[in-house]
């Protein structure tokens, strides 16, 4: 089944669904969006440490403290 076909079948149940099935779908899809969203970012944290791209304690309180003054 291609993408277009999966959107065109996802609008028609839309069109069909009552108020408490739209809501499920939603909040099902929203959650997860984030959850996909959440899984890269950490991914990404983790193939930062792996390769050293990372900030000292110190580092970080000093780029704190700067925020505070501007």
């Amino acid at each position: 089944m291609t993408t277009l076909e999966i959107k065109k079948e996802l609008h028609d149940l839309i069109d069909k669904g009552d108020a408490s099935t739209i809501k499920g779908f939603y909040e099902m899809l929203k959650s997860y969006i984030v959850s996909a969203k959440n899984d890269k970012m950490i991914a990404d944290a983790e193939k930062d440490i792996k390769s050293g791209d990372v900030l000292t304690h110190e580092q970080v309180k000093n780029i704190v403290a700067a925020w505070r003054n501007e």
